[in-house]
Protein backbone atom coordinates (compact mmCIF):
# COMPACT_ATOMS: atom_id res chain seq x y z
CA UNK A 1 0.00 0.00 0.00
CA UNK A 2 2.90 2.05 0.93
CA UNK A 3 4.67 1.75 -2.55
CA UNK A 4 1.12 2.26 -4.45
CA UNK A 5 0.43 5.50 -2.51
CA UNK A 6 3.91 6.58 -3.46
CA UNK A 7 3.22 5.98 -6.82
CA UNK A 8 0.10 7.63 -7.16
CA UNK A 9 1.18 11.01 -5.49
CA UNK A 10 4.29 10.93 -8.19
CA UNK A 11 2.06 10.26 -10.83
CA UNK A 12 -0.77 12.93 -9.73
CA UNK A 13 2.01 15.53 -9.87
CA UNK A 14 2.94 14.87 -13.61
CA UNK A 15 -0.90 15.26 -14.29
CA UNK A 16 -0.86 18.63 -16.63
CA UNK A 17 -4.41 20.10 -16.64
CA UNK A 18 -5.90 22.74 -18.72
CA UNK A 19 -6.08 26.30 -17.00
CA UNK A 20 -9.34 27.61 -18.09
CA UNK A 21 -9.39 31.34 -18.07
CA UNK A 22 -12.30 31.66 -15.81
CA UNK A 23 -10.77 29.83 -12.94
CA UNK A 24 -7.62 32.21 -13.15
CA UNK A 25 -10.42 35.70 -13.07
CA UNK A 26 -11.82 33.82 -9.98
CA UNK A 27 -8.76 32.71 -8.36
CA UNK A 28 -7.37 36.74 -9.22
CA UNK A 29 -10.83 37.82 -7.75
CA UNK A 30 -10.97 35.83 -4.37
CA UNK A 31 -7.20 36.57 -3.66
CA UNK A 32 -8.04 40.43 -4.21
CA UNK A 33 -11.11 40.07 -2.05
CA UNK A 34 -9.06 38.71 0.63
CA UNK A 35 -6.14 41.20 0.28
CA UNK A 36 -8.73 43.68 0.95
CA UNK A 37 -10.35 42.23 3.78
CA UNK A 38 -6.74 41.45 5.87
CA UNK A 39 -5.75 45.44 4.77
CA UNK A 40 -5.43 47.04 8.47
CA UNK A 41 -7.72 49.58 9.54
CA UNK A 42 -6.96 52.83 11.14
CA UNK A 43 -4.20 52.57 13.74
CA UNK A 44 -5.05 55.93 14.93
CA UNK A 45 -6.92 55.53 18.49
CA UNK A 46 -9.87 57.52 19.58
CA UNK A 47 -11.31 58.46 22.74
CA UNK A 48 -13.21 55.88 24.44
CA UNK A 49 -13.12 51.92 25.35
CA UNK A 50 -9.85 49.95 23.75
CA UNK A 51 -10.82 48.01 20.30
CA UNK A 52 -9.36 44.98 19.05
CA UNK A 53 -9.10 46.48 15.34
CA UNK A 54 -7.16 49.66 16.68
CA UNK A 55 -5.08 46.82 18.65
CA UNK A 56 -4.28 44.49 15.99
CA UNK A 57 -3.27 47.81 13.63
CA UNK A 58 -0.46 48.67 15.97
CA UNK A 59 0.13 45.21 16.92
CA UNK A 60 1.25 43.64 13.37
CA UNK A 61 3.33 46.22 11.72
CA UNK A 62 5.61 45.64 15.18
CA UNK A 63 6.05 42.01 14.92
CA UNK A 64 8.97 40.58 13.42
CA UNK A 65 8.51 38.52 10.01
CA UNK A 66 8.82 35.05 12.48
CA UNK A 67 6.11 35.78 15.11
CA UNK A 68 3.75 33.52 15.99
CA UNK A 69 0.48 33.57 17.34
CA UNK A 70 -1.84 31.23 19.45
CA UNK A 71 -5.47 31.11 19.83
CA UNK A 72 -8.30 29.41 22.10
CA UNK A 73 -11.88 29.37 20.42
CA UNK A 74 -14.42 32.34 20.65
CA UNK A 75 -14.73 35.74 19.36
CA UNK A 76 -11.97 37.16 20.55
CA UNK A 77 -9.93 35.42 17.50
CA UNK A 78 -11.83 36.48 14.89
CA UNK A 79 -9.40 39.65 13.97
CA UNK A 80 -6.36 37.76 14.57
CA UNK A 81 -7.41 35.42 12.08
CA UNK A 82 -8.54 38.22 9.68
CA UNK A 83 -5.12 40.56 10.40
CA UNK A 84 -2.42 38.49 11.61
CA UNK A 85 0.29 37.87 8.84
CA UNK A 86 0.91 34.23 8.54
CA UNK A 87 4.75 34.46 7.02
CA UNK A 88 5.86 31.23 7.48
CA UNK A 89 5.65 27.84 8.94
CA UNK A 90 4.42 27.25 12.23
CA UNK A 91 3.37 30.96 12.85
CA UNK A 92 -0.08 29.98 13.83
CA UNK A 93 -1.47 27.61 16.52
CA UNK A 94 -4.50 26.47 17.16
CA UNK A 95 -6.86 23.54 18.57
CA UNK A 96 -8.35 22.66 15.79
CA UNK A 97 -11.39 20.96 17.69
CA UNK A 98 -12.01 24.56 19.04
CA UNK A 99 -11.27 24.03 22.63
CA UNK A 100 -11.45 26.87 25.12
CA UNK A 101 -8.41 27.67 27.50
CA UNK A 102 -5.79 26.59 24.99
CA UNK A 103 -4.08 30.54 24.32
CA UNK A 104 -2.19 30.91 26.96
CA UNK A 105 -0.55 27.46 28.10
CA UNK A 106 0.42 26.84 24.02
CA UNK A 107 2.30 30.22 24.26
CA UNK A 108 4.26 29.52 27.13
CA UNK A 109 4.85 26.06 25.66
CA UNK A 110 5.68 28.12 22.57
CA UNK A 111 7.87 30.88 24.23
CA UNK A 112 9.99 28.08 26.02
CA UNK A 113 10.33 26.37 22.61
CA UNK A 114 11.45 28.88 20.53
CA UNK A 115 12.69 31.73 23.26
CA UNK A 116 14.37 33.74 20.32
CA UNK A 117 10.58 34.40 18.76
CA UNK A 118 8.25 36.84 19.88
CA UNK A 119 5.22 34.60 20.54
CA UNK A 120 1.97 36.72 21.17
CA UNK A 121 -1.59 35.08 22.41
CA UNK A 122 -5.26 36.63 22.49
CA UNK A 123 -8.07 35.21 24.98
CA UNK A 124 -11.02 35.86 25.83
CA UNK A 125 -11.67 36.47 29.19
CA UNK A 126 -13.44 33.42 29.94
CA UNK A 127 -10.96 31.49 27.96
CA UNK A 128 -8.61 33.39 30.76
CA UNK A 129 -10.55 32.42 33.45
CA UNK A 130 -9.83 28.43 32.66
CA UNK A 131 -6.00 28.43 32.37
CA UNK A 132 -4.50 32.00 33.28
CA UNK A 133 -3.08 31.20 35.97
CA UNK A 134 -0.27 29.11 34.01
CA UNK A 135 1.00 32.74 34.11
CA UNK A 136 2.74 31.65 36.86
CA UNK A 137 4.62 29.08 34.97
CA UNK A 138 5.75 31.52 32.73
CA UNK A 139 7.11 33.46 35.23
CA UNK A 140 8.43 30.83 36.73
CA UNK A 141 10.29 29.36 33.54
CA UNK A 142 11.27 32.64 32.32
CA UNK A 143 8.74 32.59 29.37
CA UNK A 144 8.24 35.79 28.03
CA UNK A 145 5.21 35.81 25.66
CA UNK A 146 2.89 38.76 24.88
CA UNK A 147 -0.30 38.02 26.23
CA UNK A 148 -3.76 39.91 25.53
CA UNK A 149 -6.82 39.51 27.09
CA UNK A 150 -9.98 41.08 25.29
CA UNK A 151 -12.38 41.25 28.32
CA UNK A 152 -16.11 41.77 26.98
CA UNK A 153 -17.01 40.51 30.78
CA UNK A 154 -19.19 37.40 28.31
CA UNK A 155 -18.79 34.39 26.96
CA UNK A 156 -19.20 35.71 23.44
CA UNK A 157 -19.49 32.72 21.41
CA UNK A 158 -21.95 31.38 23.32
CA UNK A 159 -24.14 34.12 23.72
CA UNK A 160 -23.92 35.00 20.05
CA UNK A 161 -25.76 31.45 19.90
CA UNK A 162 -28.34 31.81 22.15
CA UNK A 163 -29.48 35.26 21.03
CA UNK A 164 -30.02 33.79 17.68
CA UNK A 165 -31.06 30.56 18.34
CA UNK A 166 -33.28 31.57 22.04
CA UNK A 167 -34.07 35.60 21.70
CA UNK A 168 -34.78 36.86 25.34
CA UNK A 169 -33.57 33.58 26.87
CA UNK A 170 -29.78 34.62 27.31
CA UNK A 171 -28.37 32.47 30.11
CA UNK A 172 -24.95 31.65 31.72
CA UNK A 173 -23.02 33.73 29.61
CA UNK A 174 -22.25 36.63 31.29
CA UNK A 175 -19.33 37.31 33.66
CA UNK A 176 -18.42 39.04 36.80
CA UNK A 177 -15.08 38.71 37.55
CA UNK A 178 -12.79 38.93 41.17
CA UNK A 179 -10.10 41.47 39.36
CA UNK A 180 -8.75 39.80 36.37
CA UNK A 181 -6.73 42.66 35.77
CA UNK A 182 -4.56 42.42 39.16
CA UNK A 183 -4.48 38.48 39.15
CA UNK A 184 -2.10 39.38 35.70
CA UNK A 185 -0.19 42.52 37.10
CA UNK A 186 0.92 40.07 40.30
CA UNK A 187 2.93 38.72 37.56
CA UNK A 188 3.74 40.90 34.56
CA UNK A 189 1.04 42.08 32.42
CA UNK A 190 0.24 46.11 31.87
CA UNK A 191 -3.81 47.24 31.87
CA UNK A 192 -4.46 49.13 28.48
CA UNK A 193 -7.78 50.20 29.35
CA UNK A 194 -8.43 53.26 27.20
CA UNK A 195 -7.51 53.81 23.32
CA UNK A 196 -5.02 56.51 23.69
CA UNK A 197 -2.56 54.40 25.56
CA UNK A 198 -3.33 51.12 23.94
CA UNK A 199 -0.12 51.62 21.49
CA UNK A 200 2.49 51.51 24.08
CA UNK A 201 3.17 47.76 25.08
CA UNK A 202 3.81 46.85 21.49
CA UNK A 203 6.08 49.75 21.18
CA UNK A 204 8.43 48.35 24.04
Amino acid sequence: MADAGHGSVHDLAKIELPVKDEWKARTARMRSEQESFAALPPATPTAGPARMDTLMANLVPALPTDAMITLGAGEHTNLAHRYFPSQGHASMISARNGSMGYSIPSAIAASLEYPGRRIVTIAGDGEFLMNGQELATAAQYGATPLVIVMDNQEYGTIRSHQERQYPDRVSGTQLKKPGICAHGTSLWWIRHQSRPRCRHPYRK
